[in-house]
């Protein structure tokens, strides 16, 4: 079963929502917030995943500014580079 790339984009931005409103509301104050979320495994897991959602973005972002619309053959040579 494939997990499509919208679908992941979508659950990372909700699950980093989800972890950053929860760090707010235990803690109520900016700074504890924060160091909750750093000191937290889970939390750090969540936001990097969204980085690596982002990295994908940007990449994506990128190809099609630079190359524009690309054949099946085409994508799969970039991607292998």
């Amino acid at each position: 079963m494939r997990v499509s790339a919208g679908l992941m984009v979508g659950g990372s931005c909700v699950a980093t929502a989800a972890t950053v409103l929860n760090a707010f509301l235990i803690n109520k104050q900016f700074y504890p917030s924060i160091v909750y979320l750093s000191k937290s495994n889970a939390s750090m897991a969540v936001i990097y995943v969204q980085g690596i959602v982002l990295i994908y973005l940007m990449f994506q972002l990128l190809k099609s500014l630079f190359f524009g619309d690309l054949r099946a053959a085409e994508a799969e040579v970039i991607c292998d580079i």
